[in-house]
């Protein structure tokens, strides 16, 4: 799969499953490989397991979920997706907004071996940079 195409596929689906509080559809997106960041310099959640169990602990608090993708951007083996949310969490109004990089995305149906190491490296460690916007 072309960065671009990850890149879309990423984006559909977050857009579809994250104001449906989807965790299984969105928890394919990502290999048994994934670091999992959010907000960015949090701790990783490792692996899989660790992407379903942030999914599990946080898209339940989450209310009235609104969220919008820009087109991706991409150019040879590299994509970027901007992303803006806004829910209603524990009686507050939150918004964030981040971007995503290609190497955040789905690698499950890429072999690890048709990656330079350099790329799988950064595939494994996954950080989205977001910021909370005040309303």
């Amino acid at each position: 799969m072309d960065a671009e195409t990850a890149a879309r596929r990423w984006a559909d689906t977050w857009s579809r499953a994250w104001p449906q509080r989807d965790a299984e559809a969105i928890a394919a997106l990502y290999a048994d490989t994934a670091a999992y960041r959010s907000p960015a310099f949090r701790q990783p959640y490792s692996g899989l397991a660790g992407v379903r169990r942030y999914l599990g602990e946080n898209l339940p608090a989450e209310e009235n979920i609104e969220c919008w993708f820009g087109e991706p951007i991409a150019s040879g083996d590299r994509a970027a997706v901007e992303w803006w949310g806004s829910w209603r969490e524990q009686r507050q109004e939150l918004t964030f907004a981040g971007v995503v990089d290609y190497t955040d995305l789905d690698l499950a149906e890429l072999p690890a071996s048709d990656l330079p190491p350099a790329r799988l490296a950064a595939a494994r460690i996954a950080a989205t940079a977001c910021q909370r916007l005040d309303h």
